[in-house]
């Protein structure tokens, strides 16, 4: 009988006001985007591509920076299942760094659509003085290509139509770096099980001096162009470091410094069981000197409070000295939809100072840790808001960027209601009026309001008569505009302006 006057809709909000809360959350969730019609895997594009950095000196120092960025990701996420790294090729006939310098962030997307690249990892470097000058960027495929780049609501598993928003950062120029050329340039590195020729000049026809065995350790102390130079004792050798698919089994290249999300013991040797000698903490930074590989597992020696010390590699991952290097490792992870790895380098980049970041770019890795913990099925209803508290920092970040507010948008839909997320559309359009995804999102919500689907509307809470009243007027501001223009004229601008690259 009560539910004959109260209605089923009420009822079921009753009841899930009533549920306990890890029930609630079962109710909705969030999505990557589907893949278009006749994509495949993305066109197999699975890579993430080093670009030779431009050198306006003629120094060699962008082919240096590109062959150790190279190895730096190679250690980085050469764990990453379906990814690869690779090094750019330029067109036929044409040198690479010829071709980058036309328009970089072009030439970066066909680098990527050529040689199958999710990512691009591009930039420029200058000496100055005793100090190099780095600018690096990033550039991703669209939202319009990569489904990952998507939130979709659902609800009971069921996504709810048109409600989705894209990620809208894609490219991410970096601040500059300035750091001085000899630590930049001084690592460790492992010979691979091969051993490693050391010859006496930067030339593949040069003497062999020596073959470090497998396994050794080797001081890098500077680099030629794409040749490492090393100390072996009192002279000087030089290895090849061109960045090749199998590099890694030449030698590798150890993190330089180091850090950890939470407190980590460091031990006197490479075993759980050794003595505790020390502990290293967050948001500080530590210096790596070796490596050791003992059943399978890697360590490192670091220096613990002035006591030199082991601690496994899983838990000190490398602080990059390009900023860069650590976005595209994060963004890898997520662009696989790796979540606790993604999560982890995404944290890990967010804990840099933010003069190394810049307002666009730590927009987009809060973004991306925001959808990371929204489409994991087991995330807490602490851990959503943790996230919709990382939009409203994006927000923050670009007050100025429509695209960030729709997207906020159809998380607090899910997780606030219908109210919380007109409230957002609203702020889009103040910001720009013509706004294609808030027309889009605001007129897929109104059809979400007129659902038969009980349980769309109870949990979005697409009744409440405020919400109703400001998504009329909302509706009511679309009918109003433009009626000189045609509607293929307004359809046309809309699109352009969703699909266009964001604004600076």
């Amino acid at each position: 009988m009560m539910c004959g006057r109260l209605g089923f809709t009420a009822v079921l909000a009753a009841l899930v006001a009533a549920t306990p809360a890890a029930s609630q959350e079962a109710f909705i969730g969030f999505e990557r985007g589907q893949l278009r019609a006749g994509d495949v895997a993305l066109a197999g594009r699975t890579n993430l591509i080093v670009v030779e950095f431009l050198d306006p000196k003629k120094t060699g120092l962008g082919k240096a920076t590109a062959a150790l960025l190279f190895k730096d990701l190679v250690a980085t996420v050469g764990d990453q299942p379906g990814a690869g790294v690779l090094s750019a090729s330029p067109p036929i006939g044409q040198r690479i760094a010829d071709f980058v310098e036309r328009d970089q962030h072009r030439a970066a997307q066909r680098i990527g659509q050529e040689q199958r690249g999710r990512l691009v990892l591009w930039g420029s470097i200058e000496p100055f003085g005793d100090q190099l000058v780095v600018n690096a960027s990033l550039t991703m495929l669209a939202a319009t290509e990569d489904p990952e780049l998507i939130l979709q609501l659902a609800v009971q598993k069921q996504p709810v139509p048109d409600v989705a928003s894209e990620l809208p950062w894609t490219r991410f120029d970096l601040p500059p770096v300035v750091i001085r050329r000899a630590p930049y340039f001084d690592r460790v590195a492992i010979a691979g099980a091969a051993g490693v020729p050391m010859r006496a000049a930067p030339e593949p026809s040069a003497a062999v001096l020596r073959t470090a065995r497998p396994g050794e350790q080797l001081a890098v102390r500077d680099m030629h162009e794409e040749w490492a130079v090393l100390a072996d004792g009192p002279r000087r050798v030089f290895v090849d470091a061109k960045p090749r698919p199998d590099s890694g089994a030449a030698f590798q290249v150890m993190p330089r410094r180091v850090g950890v999300l939470a407190v980590e013991p460091v031990h006197a040797e490479p075993s759980e069981r050794a003595a505790v000698v020390g502990r290293l903490e967050p948001q500080r930074v530590y210096a790596a000197f070796g490596r050791r590989s003992v059943d399978g597992q890697s360590w490192l020696q670091v220096d613990a409070g002035g006591r030199r010390g082991w601690i496994r590699q899983a838990r000190a991952p490398a602080v990059h000295d390009i900023a860069a290097v650590s976005l595209a490792a994060a963004s890898l992870r997520f662009a696989f939809a790796n979540s606790e790895a993604a999560e982890f380098e995404l944290r890990r980049f967010l804990a840099r100072p933010e003069s190394e970041r810049g307002g666009v770019v730590t927009a987009g890795a809060l973004q991306f840790l925001a959808a990371t913990i929204l489409r994991r099925p087991s995330s807490t209803q602490a851990e959503r808001d943790a996230a919709l508290e990382l939009l409203d920092r994006a927000v923050a970040e670009t007050p100025y960027d429509a695209s960030a507010l729709n997207l906020r948008a159809v998380a607090r839909l899910g997780l606030r209601g219908g109210l919380a997320a007109i409230e957002d559309l609203e702020a889009a359009l103040t910001i720009d009026p013509l706004n294609g995804r808030a027309r889009i999102l605001a007129a897929a919500i109104k059809r979400a309001s007129e659902s038969s689907n009980p349980a769309v509307v109870a949990q979005l809470k697409l009744r409440e008569p405020e919400f109703l009243r400001r998504l009329d007027g909302l509706m009511a501001r679309f009918a109003a505009r433009g009626d000189s223009q045609s509607p293929p004229r307004r359809f046309i601008e809309d699109m352009q302006r969703i699909f266009e690259p964001p604004r600076r």
